[in-house]
């Protein structure tokens, strides 16, 4: 009876050494790491808005100065050969005026708000138009924009270079671990950065100002973007 319980003993302890070695070995070694990666690139394009806005003692005298205010910034933005389906109206609405002094609110008038986006391409004349309506009183310019066509293509490239990166780093890690990099066995994307966004609004006395002293300049400097990844790499 001894016997046969010490043989019992012996064949559970060869099994649990046996799971234990089996299980050692199947243990899943990985390393995870991020990459970025970014490419700067030219603007070839802009948008902004124009906005006009008029207070009158009436809404119909209101929208009769905000129409004629609109037709003279549309015939400015036209003049550069900007097509119309690159130009839309992005608000048009009536509202009550008011202020308030001492507590009390004070009615101004009604308003009449009407803003149109543009987008053009010619780079090289936007600070010509900035100049010609800077010298209609009354209204606002911004939400300045400067984007590239290309951007499809630079977000590839900037793909590639986070995963490179991240391989970069996970491959370190596998040299100083005496162990040789796998494959990877998940890959996240990440968030796109794309910084191409200026916004500003300019007053239209003073552009007509500066206009006249030295012109607009409004440089579209280099735009980037940025595409962070992370990757979960086998080490074996």
């Amino acid at each position: 009876m001894k016997k046969l319980i010490t043989a019992v003993l012996i064949v559970f302890c060869l099994l649990a050494v046996s799971c234990s070695t089996s299980a050692k070995d199947t243990t899943e070694r990985t390393v995870t790491v991020s990459g970025s990666g970014t490419v700067n690139l030219k603007a070839d394009t802009v948008t902004f808005s124009v906005t006009v806005s008029e207070t009158k003692d009436t809404t119909a005298l209101a929208q009769q100065a905000a129409n004629e205010k609109v037709a003279r910034v549309l015939a400015v933005i036209r003049n550069f050969g900007i097509p119309e389906d690159c130009i839309s109206t992005a608000n048009l609405y009536f509202s009550t005026a008011y202020k308030w002094n001492d507590g009390e609110q004070i009615r101004l008038g009604e308003q009449v708000t009407q803003t149109i986006n543009v987008k053009m391409t010619d780079l090289d004349n936007f600070g010509k138009l900035v100049d010609l309506l800077g010298t209609i009183n009354g209204i606002s310019l911004s939400n300045v924009n400067f984007i590239a066509s290309d951007y499809s293509e630079a977000a590839i490239k900037a793909r590639q270079l986070a995963f490179q990166n991240a391989h970069d780093k996970a491959l370190v890690y596998s040299m100083m671990s005496n162990m040789e990099l796998g494959k990877p066995v998940t890959i996240n994307d990440g968030y796109d950065n794309y910084s191409n966004y200026r916004s500003y609004v300019v007053d239209a006395k003073m552009a007509t100002m500066e206009a006249a002293a030295t012109g607009t300049e409004a440089p579209a400097g280099l735009l980037s973007v940025t595409i962070n990844v992370n990757v979960v790499f086998e080490l074996d």
